[in-house]
């Protein structure tokens, strides 16, 4: 996937990966020689929800890698960006961003499942699930690129911290309303919203992904408290990374790794037959998204031979 302007030698451009998400867009900018120059994060950048929000933080997330480098901004039209989204696997949120009139020399654009998957084995085949904000899988095999559980939020996502955020305050409404079990999530939502009940529909009527997202830390504590719907939240979402990577693992990839910001977090929650399918990253989503740029740009160097 790629929107570029025109072809031209990389050797005496900057190299920009963008890494954009449900809660944050981070840049790492980096010179035509590997050496990294600065680094930049900004605001939620996804497509499918906000297109004139994932413009404004890509763009602050580069001015403030550049900064960070202590450059001129002038110098993004000297760069080559390999962008990876959330969200741009719905082809209308593609669409958006690749006609965008974006001030660098050259875009190349993908989802962040596989940026993550260039990433987490630099280049070669392999298997990447991601839990962050939203939960989904990705994988690489002889040439056969597949997206695993990539619906969004709210239709998929389970195994995000969307989605444990979202099921946190539904089970403390069913216990407000004495038709679930009571758990301490009632009163530490209500406490976080300054709101009871209907109170804190109100404040999420229009809310998006990440705002839900925000809970899931709430929720991880109560387990620490021995909350036992605050368990059985958890314990679901586990569960469920833990079939999709048991179905992708079933596909054959050399290697699988399991990114995002949550996956730390929740990952001595998976099955032990899954935890032994992982490897460690080889490098960041954020490296990911500039070896795709490269990739790409080999690409395009061949073709003009």
């Amino acid at each position: 996937m790629k929107a570029s302007k025109d072809y031209r030698d990389a050797s005496d451009n900057f190299l920009l990966g963008i890494d954009g998400g449900g809660t944050a867009c981070r840049a790492l900018l980096m010179s035509a020689n590997d050496d990294v120059l600065g680094r930049g994060t900004a605001g939620p950048a996804n497509p499918l929800r906000n297109p004139d929000r994932s413009f404004r933080s890509i763009l602050q997330a580069t001015q403030l890698a550049f900064e960070d480098a202590g450059l001129d901004e002038k110098l993004m039209g000297n760069t080559i960006v390999g962008v990876g989204l959330a969200g741009v696997n719905v082809p209308a949120a593609y669409d958006v961003i690749s006609n965008w009139q974006h001030p660098y020399h050259s875009m190349y654009l993908t989802t962040d499942m596989q940026i993550a998957c260039y990433g987490s084995h630099g280049c070669s085949d392999g298997a990447v699930i991601i839990s962050g904000t939203g939960c989904s899988g990705y994988s690489s095999i002889s040439g056969d690129n597949r997206v695993h559980s990539a619906f969004g939020f709210p239709f998929g996502d389970k195994g995000g911290a969307a989605w444990i955020g979202l099921a946190a305050i539904r089970a403390a409404f069913l216990a407000y309303d004495k038709l679930g079990p009571p758990t301490v999530l009632t009163e530490r939502i209500a406490g976080h919203y300054q709101a009871k009940g209907i109170g804190i529909v109100e404040k999420l009527a229009k809310a998006q992904p990440y705002e839900f997202g925000r809970l899931a830390p709430l929720v991880f504590a109560a387990v620490e408290d021995d909350d036992e719907v605050a368990r059985v939240i958890i314990a679901d979402s586990a569960n469920h990374i833990s079939a999709m990577a048991q179905s992708i693992w079933q596909l054959g990839p050399t290697r699988m790794s399991f990114v995002g910001g949550l996956s730390e977090t929740i990952e001595p929650w998976l099955s032990a037959d899954t935890k032994e399918m992982l490897s460690p990253s080889l490098y960041t989503p954020l490296d990911g998204a500039i070896l795709y740029a490269k990739d790409q740009l080999l690409s395009l160097h061949k073709q003009h031979k």
